[in-house]
């Protein structure tokens, strides 16, 4: 809410998720919005090139959803994209990834969105959702919802969950259908589609790698870090343990994990 009178100036909220970097000496700087928004929130956030990194979330105080794209050299942001917010999807869970350009800008992306009672998967393109029809001949649209100013798809019996992108474009998502755990891969390029029945719930995903392969977080029994390789659908695991989030490094030599139940316990590990 603003203070003081003041048209930027606004009150904390406890609890409200900010986003920080970490540098190579461990020293950790908060990310300032204010020149964009001061009631930013963050949800997602992806390294796309040196100093360089995308972060998406949402504007509390006036129902919007932005993504922006941060130079931490020179501390500048500016808007990637933004639209208004769906009221049924404004406590649901929002997901996005961007493609990076050589120069280090980026370009469309990808979002999926889950409330509960609508989930789907959308190209962003211009600002605008592109319906996704990867799945069309295996999940069934049975409704549409308001997202801000644009009718949006919902899913039969489909949960989304993270979605991310590699630097070549090529999607890969978690989602359950019917109850069943699923990893997609969707390259836009050749329209090539994989799909991976997984043995547990998985809570995070992330191209790990030069490869191409994918390093997913699964739950169950039986809680671990497993690498996929697409091509082939071989896995190997990574790492022991129960993990909400998860991203590796370029170079495939590490993961940054987020330990279950902590919500903000942050570990590098080496793989």
């Amino acid at each position: 809410m603003p203070v003081d009178d003041e048209p930027n100036s606004y009150a904390a909220f406890e609890g409200v998720k900010m986003p920080y970097v970490v540098s190579g000496d461990d020293e950790m700087s908060q990310i300032d919005f204010q020149a964009q928004r001061n009631c930013w929130v963050a949800d997602t956030v992806q390294v796309v090139g040196p100093d360089h990194i995308v972060l998406a979330g949402e504007c509390v105080h006036d129902m919007r959803y932005m993504v922006v794209s941060y130079d931490t050299a020179s501390g500048v942001a500016d808007v990637v994209a933004e639209w208004n917010k769906v009221f049924g999807l404004a406590y649901g869970q929002i997901s996005t990834a961007w493609v990076p350009e050589p120069d280090g800008e980026v370009r469309d992306g990808w979002l999926s969105y889950d409330s509960g009672d609508c989930a789907s998967v959308a190209w962003i393109e211009d600002g605008r959702f592109v319906p996704w029809d990867g799945l069309d001949d295996d999940i069934e649209v049975d409704g549409e919802a308001d997202f801000g100013y644009q009718e949006v798809e919902c899913w039969a019996a489909f949960h989304a969950g993270q979605v991310v992108v590699s630097p070549d474009g090529v999607m890969a998502m978690v989602a359950t259908h019917f109850g069943t755990p699923f990893v997609y891969v969707h390259s836009r390029e050749d329209e090539t589609l994989w799909e991976y029945e997984l043995p547990a719930e998985a809570t995070g995903v992330s191209f790990c790698g030069p490869d191409g392969n994918l390093a997913v977080a699964l739950q169950g029994d039986d809680p671990r870090i497993v690498l996929l390789n697409p091509d082939d659908g071989d896995t190997r695991v990574l790492a022991q343990g129960a993990y909400d989030g998860i991203s590796c490094a370029p170079d495939g030599g590490s993961i940054a994990v987020v330990e279950s139940g902590t919500g903000s316990m942050v570990r590098t590990l080496s793989i």
